[in-house]
Parts: structure tokens; C-alpha cells; sequence
């Protein structure tokens, strides 16, 4: 059996003003889902983009590249701030 290749996507994660997280994947056309929160999106990533790389698949249709697939990864990262002295 052939291993399957790897294939690398930018995913933008989007605060909406409802406390959710819009997911969304510019190289896929479509490949885009709201979930409960940062958390939640960041695991659901993954699963969105096979989702949609499955039904491509099973259509025939050529997966879509990524334009750039060696970008730099920028977080946010929330933490709390000590106390002042």
C-alpha cells in the first residue's frame, strides 16, 4: 500500500462577535466552518480540511495547493498578567 502524501494549508482563525471562531482555508474554496471557541477550532482544523480534500476525492476533482506551504505560524496567546509589586 502506497503512503498517502502530506499536504499543508493556511488556516485563518476568525473571532466572530458571538464568542465563536470562524475557521477558514483561502487555498480551499468553501472549506470554512464556525465552532464554540479558539480550542474547539484549532482541533477541528484537521478533520475540516480531510472532510473537504475527501470530496474532492471522491469527485475526481485535483486537491487544491497551497500558494505558499512554508509560512510562518503567528498566535495570539492570552495569559494573565502577574500582579505588580
Amino acid at each position: 500500500m502506497q503512503a498517502m502524501p502530506h499536504l499543508t494549508y493556511l488556516v485563518h482563525f476568525e473571532p466572530t462577535k458571538r464568542g465563536t471562531t470562524k475557521i477558514k482555508v483561502p487555498a480551499l474554496p468553501g472549506c470554512e466552518m464556525e465552532v464554540a471557541g479558539r480550542t474547539s477550532a484549532y482541533l477541528r482544523a484537521e478533520k475540516l480540511i480531510e472532510r473537504f480534500l475527501k470530496s474532492q476525492a471522491k469527485q475526481g476533482k485535483p486537491f487544491p495547493t497551497e500558494s505558499h506551504p512554508n509560512r510562518i505560524l503567528c498566535l495570539l496567546v492570552r495569559v494573565k498578567a502577574p500582579k505588580r509589586r
